[in-house]
C-alpha cells in the first residue's frame, strides 16, 4: 500500500520482512541508484509529491538541491546500500545512522586532528565527545556501512587545548 492523503505509510512499514516483502519494488528502484539515477528519481517525486505527508520526509528541511549533491558525492552503489538498510530496518536505523554527512571537496589535512585527513570523496562520521561511548546501534551501523564499502568513520572530538594567554599585562 502506497502513502496517500490518509495514509503517509504503508501499514506495515517497520515490521520484521517488510523490505523482503516488497523486493519486487524495492530492488528496481535501488538498481537505479545505483545506476546513477538518484537525481532524477529526487526531482521526479519532489515534484509529483511534495507537501505530502509521507513517513521519514520532511520537505522542508533540505532544498532539493542540497539532496541532489549528497546523492550525487555518497554516489549510487553507497546512497542504495544505506537506503536498502533502511528499508530493513526502518524503526532502528535513525538510532544508529552517523552524525554527519560531509560532502566532497578537496582533500584536506587537519593539523593536530586524528583523522588528520578529509578525503576528497564523501565521509559519514559519527562523533563522540569525552565520556561518550558508541551505542550497539550505532556499531551495527559503521559495520553495515563498512561492509557496503560506504565511508564512514568514527570521529572522537576533544576541545583543542588552549595556551595561557596573558591579557591586559604590562609590557
Amino acid at each position: 500500500m502506497l502513502p496517500s492523503a490518509l495514509r503517509s505509510a504503508p501499514l506495515d512499514l517497520g515490521s520484521p520482512g517488510f523490505a523482503s516483502r516488497r523486493q519486487a519494488w524495492i530492488q528496481p528502484v535501488l538498481q537505479g541508484l545505483r545506476e546513477g539515477e538518484a537525481c532524477e528519481r529526487l526531482a521526479a517525486v519532489w515534484q509529483a509529491r511534495e507537501g505530502e505527508a509521507i513517513a521519514g520526509v520532511a520537505w522542508g528541511r533540505y532544498p532539493l538541491e542540497l539532496l541532489q549533491t549528497v546523492a550525487t558525492d555518497l554516489g549510487g552503489a553507497a546512497l542504495a546500500s544505506v537506503l536498502g538498510l533502511i528499508a530493513a530496518d526502518w524503526r532502528q536505523a535513525p538510532r544508529g545512522l552517523p552524525d554527519l554527512v560531509i560532502l566532497a571537496g578537496p582533500e584536506l589535512r587537519l593539523p593536530d586532528a586524528f583523522p588528520s585527513r578529509l578525503p576528497p570523496t564523501a565521509l559519514l562520521a559519527e562523533l563522540k565527545g569525552p565520556g561518550d561511548q558508541l551505542r550497539d546501534s550505532q556499531r551495527l551501523w559503521l559495520d553495515r556501512l563498512l561492509a557496503a564499502g560506504v565511508p564512514a568513520e568514527l570521529w572522537q572530538v576533544q576541545a583543542a587545548p588552549t595556551s595561557a594567554a596573558h591579557f591586559g599585562s604590562p609590557l
